[in-house]
């Protein structure tokens, strides 16, 4: 869905992106070909692999021009030797990439690179780049009834707080003023608890897991694991005690009453029905789970918001991701056709910044019919702050 779309879907990006393909078809006069390797269900992360990697052995230039493939997969092939170089062999998307261009992300395409070398490239055509970006959703209902908000902006001595967006956009959206409401959070069901054990019919603070919703706290606090300015030999990050305090908070946070789900790991479903139930106030969760039925239908409306940060001093907000979402390569083999190849994702990537992302965030903002307008900024601020 995010390169080939199906003219007949009555799904609105599977739509969007048909139709974006054929403008662009008809104003370069080339032809998009499917070429979509069959997969055997949703655990399946070899197949695609296994058949560009084979393709690639055999040095077979009919097979493809371009790879969009999974990134932790994708990358195994770069020290084979097997890709060009977007910055300096592919025309038109190098000085795209150079130059900023809105729809070539700069921080993680800097992220990509080798000494200025780079063989995976992000754009806005790739969604999943988006949706695989983490966010806290919150319960509306249940953050109005027990006056988060409010009880927020009392901690910090900022009574003008009025709303959770409020919180995020005067920067006071911290690790420790988040773990202040969740500390006492937990609420016996009045119906089936027994006021002492905790379990899954309870209200909870936070439904978080230990999967890689949990691996995004990191980015969140502006760690970065590789020190990539783009032009020198990456380097692995230095640890300093900032890193074992923010440690020692997570696991803190973690054992609170009101965070519930550490046995979920990556299980989604459970995660998003528990939460559409009115079980937790906030939830872990990448963008992708909001387009999902239980989300849409939850009988309250909710909000999104970034990860908090370390604390106010830091400069903004950051988002950890998924490895699923896609990356961007060219075949070594892919001489014949590269001006075309170059010319058309350069075209379908700036297309897609322009007619398909705003239709993304729709998507994901809209709850029975009516859009969480508030919501938008705190998409494009997740945006901005992405790191891979």
């Amino acid at each position: 869905y995010e390169i080939y779309g199906d003219e007949q879907s009555e799904e609105m990006i599977d739509h969007e992106t048909y139709l974006r393909n054929k403008r662009l078809e008809d104003r370069f006069n080339l032809t998009i070909v499917p070429n979509v390797t069959k997969s055997t269900g949703t655990t399946d992360l070899d197949s695609h692999y296994n058949y560009v990697r084979k393709a690639m052995d055999r040095g077979d230039n009919t097979e493809f021009d371009l790879i969009a493939m999974m990134a932790y997969q994708s990358g195994k092939q770069i020290k084979l030797g097997y890709y060009l170089d977007w910055r300096s062999e592919v025309p038109y998307v190098g000085d795209s990439i150079k130059a900023g261009k809105a729809w070539w992300p700069k921080d993680i395409n800097t992220d990509c690179t080798v000494m200025g070398r780079q063989y995976v490239a992000v754009s806005d055509l790739c969604l999943t780049s988006m949706e695989m970006c983490y966010a806290v959703v919150f319960h509306k209902d249940l953050v109005d009834d027990n006056n988060i908000a409010t009880k927020m902006a009392s901690a910090i001595g900022n009574t003008s707080y009025r709303t959770m967006y409020d919180i995020v956009n005067g920067g006071d959206w911290t690790i420790d003023n988040f773990m202040g409401i969740l500390k006492d959070s937990w609420q016996d069901n009045p119906t089936t608890g027994d006021q002492q054990k905790v379990d899954q019919e309870d209200i909870f603070g936070l439904a978080g897991g230990k999967g890689t919703d949990s691996d995004a706290w990191a980015f969140a606090f502006g760690f970065h694991y590789i020190e990539n300015d783009g032009e020198n030999y990456p380097e692995v990050w230095t640890v300093t005690s900032k890193t074992v305090t923010a440690i020692s908070k997570l696991k803190e946070m973690y054992g609170y009453n009101g965070t519930y789900g550490s046995t979920w790991g990556d299980n989604y479903p459970e995660r998003n029905k528990f939460f559409a139930e009115g079980h937790a106030y906030f939830a872990l969760m990448p963008l992708e789970q909001l387009k999902s039925d239980v989300i849409h239908e939850m009988e309250s409306a909710y909000g999104i918001l970034p990860y908090p940060k370390y604390d106010k001093t830091q400069a903004k907000y950051y988002t950890g991701t998924m490895d699923h979402y896609t990356v961007l390569s060219i075949p070594y083999f892919n001489f014949q056709k590269l001006e075309e190849t170059g010319t058309l994702v350069e075209a379908m990537s700036a297309e897609s910044s322009r007619t398909i992302k705003d239709k993304y965030y729709s998507l994901i903002i809209t709850h029975k019919g009516t859009r969480e307008e508030e919501s938008i900024p705190m998409i494009e601020m997740i945006m901005a702050g992405r790191r891979y």
